[in-house]
């Protein structure tokens, strides 16, 4: 419905504040040179009937990777809430056509102390009929991954509902 449209736009938003706040950067500021490596594997589109209806439920699984390499924990401000607990990252799934935002997850990246890769397996629920309704004519939904601690390390990439 029209009360819900535009919602991914909206989430999407609310962790690029939080970086400005964090790290003093504003959107448009160059990536660091020495910025992590992140690598999205298997991204996989499912969709299964719900039981005793005929309502269908999709879910987007993917493998989530990242080496911070050099970054350092030194690029951003600190504040009383800051418990050490990582760098935060948001994935928020959605449509171009109206802007729905179909599900969203948030996680922390912990600083390791050596440079190893980090991975976290990724699965998202979501409402297959608005997604199908509301993915255009490419039949594609959106996927937005955003950094919260580092600018220009943010993917946005398209997943096709179509098999």
């Amino acid at each position: 419905d029209d009360a819900s449209a535009a919602n991914f736009d909206m989430i999407s938003a609310f962790p690029l504040v939080r970086r400005i706040f964090a790290t003093g950067t504003m959107i448009n500021s160059k990536a660091p040179p020495n910025g992590p490596s992140i690598k999205l594997g298997s991204v996989r589109v499912d969709r299964e009937l719900k039981k005793s209806s005929n309502h269908h439920v999709g879910f987007v699984d993917l493998n989530y990777n990242i080496k911070l390499g050099n970054l350092k924990r030194n690029n951003q401000r600190r504040t009383r809430q800051d418990k050490g607990a990582g760098q935060g990252v948001t994935i928020a799934l959605g449509t171009l056509k109206g802007g729905y935002l179909l599900n969203h997850t948030s996680f922390n990246v912990p600083m390791p102390r050596d440079d190893k890769h980090w991975k976290k397996n990724v699965r998202l629920a979501f409402d297959w009929t608005t997604a199908e309704v509301n993915s255009g004519d490419d039949g594609v939904i959106v996927m937005r991954i955003i950094h919260e601690f580092v600018q220009g390390s943010d993917l946005e990439v398209l997943v096709s509902l179509k098999r």
